[in-house]
């Protein structure tokens, strides 16, 4: 009987024990929550009264978010690693202070190039626009009144009827004082346009390896290898044509505009019109031309690039038969960030080639909207050799749009093709 009890006792106490430890932890907790809940309570009450410090903790708490996330930080990693910060460095100090000016100041992802709005560009444009019209309105309106003058220096010269020799001196006189007001401006913007050039040229040598590093490391070899030869070849083709070519061709142009108009009878300004036409008709052959090569190319070896990686996807899953498939998972993922940093450093060398090229290409648009309402007043006056200097100038000028428009497009043409070319 003593042992039964003894059984009995000892099955009881265990039993006893296993009911009575979760009450106890249950109660243990729900001090805890009631503890907590006060705490939440009180830290809360204290802090009603500095709500306008909650704003600042949560972009702190969002701040140490994206510092910890790992694709941010597998994304800077391959950003350092590829070299493109020192694309932004090797830009003018120009365009430096227009990027800044849009908020952009790095390749982060934070860097400002996510947060462009149209509204922005347009009020960017438009300071661009104003800035750049103040010199063009103030040649505008000398000329206008060297135009002026001229008529009215013509009108007396018909009015006195005096010899044939005063009235040449008459028209020498007015030829010079337009050469006076045209010459000027003109030849800084043929220095400018060559300057821009060479400055396209200096961005392209240093934006096409950072962006061919990435290309690679993308699973684009192949397009790579392309885009780099034809790149690099334009960008020493484009300073060569720049200093070489560009600025001399023009400065002749101009000069035999300026001989036609002081001497009519030389013509020479007929000359200067067929330098003009000869340098648009290069540029624009040689624009397409590369451009073609280039998309040609692409579509070859963007298929070449995809094969490979699809039989690099294909090896892993068959080499390694238990963790193939993870490793390909991790691939896609180092590819997906290399995807967005090529896509980021593709759009920041578009923006960049089209702040460079502005500046000089707006200057030069006002200066031939310019030039135009003043041949059509000189013409008007029967002014002729004014209006022929007008007209010499007019044609530097659209040979200028051209060439810099070429140059823009080109570069970001280009961009814009391997940037749209999906990844294998």
């Amino acid at each position: 009987m003593k042992r039964n009890i003894q059984w009995i006792f000892l099955l009881i106490v265990p039993l006893l024990f296993v009911f009575s430890f979760p009450a106890a932890a249950q109660s243990g907790t729900d001090a805890d929550i009631t503890a907590t809940a006060t705490s939440a309570t009180g830290s809360s009450d204290s802090a009603v009264p500095n709500n306008a410090a909650a704003p600042a903790a949560a972009a702190a708490d969002a701040a140490s978010t994206t510092a910890t996330d790992p694709s941010a930080d597998l994304y800077q990693q391959q950003l350092d690693a590829s070299g493109a910060n020192d694309v932004y460095d090797n830009l003018p100090d120009d365009t430096k202070q227009l990027l800044a000016s849009l908020g952009i100041t790095s390749l982060d992802i934070n860097g400002g190039l996510t947060a462009l709005s149209p509204q922005t560009l347009l009020q960017k444009l438009l300071d661009m626009l104003v800035s750049g019209s103040g010199g063009v309105l103030a040649g505008f309106g000398v000329l206008l009144g060297i135009i002026v003058l001229c008529a009215l220096a013509d009108g007396m010269r018909h009015a006195a009827e005096g010899p044939s020799e005063v009235q040449e001196i008459f028209t020498v006189i007015g030829a010079l004082a337009a050469c006076a007001a045209v010459l000027v401006p003109v030849s800084k913007c043929v220095l400018n346009v060559g300057q821009a050039a060479q400055s396209v040229s200096v961005f392209m040598t240093s934006f096409t390896p950072a962006y061919v590093a990435v290309l690679v490391a993308g699973g684009q070899p192949v397009s790579a290898a392309a885009f780099n030869s034809i790149v690099l070849f334009v960008a020493q083709l484009l300073t060569l044509f720049a200093t070489g070519v560009l600025v001399p061709m023009m400065s002749i142009s101009l000069a035999l505009g300026v001989t036609g108009a002081v001497n009519p009878g030389l013509r020479t300004d007929a000359v200067g019109g067929m330098l003009n036409k000869s340098v648009g008709w290069v540029v624009g052959i040689g624009t397409s031309l590369f451009v073609g090569l280039l998309t040609i190319q692409n579509v070859i070896t963007s298929a070449t690039d995809s094969l490979a990686g699809r039989a690099l996807k294909l090896s892993l899953a068959s080499m390694v038969p238990v963790v193939g498939s993870a490793l390909g998972e991790a691939v896609n993922t180092v590819r997906g960030s290399v995807g967005l940093l090529k896509s980021t450093l593709g759009g920041f060398g578009i923006v960049a080639t089209a702040l460079i090229v502005l500046p000089p290409l707006i200057t030069c648009a006002l200066w031939s909207f310019s030039l135009s309402l003043s041949a059509a007043a000189a013409e008007m006056f029967g002014l002729t050799p004014v209006t022929t200097l007008i007209k010499a100038a007019h044609s530097v000028i659209k040979t200028l749009i051209a060439v810099l428009a070429a140059c823009g497009l080109f570069m970001i043409i280009a961009t814009i093709i391997l940037t749209k070319t999906a990844a294998p």
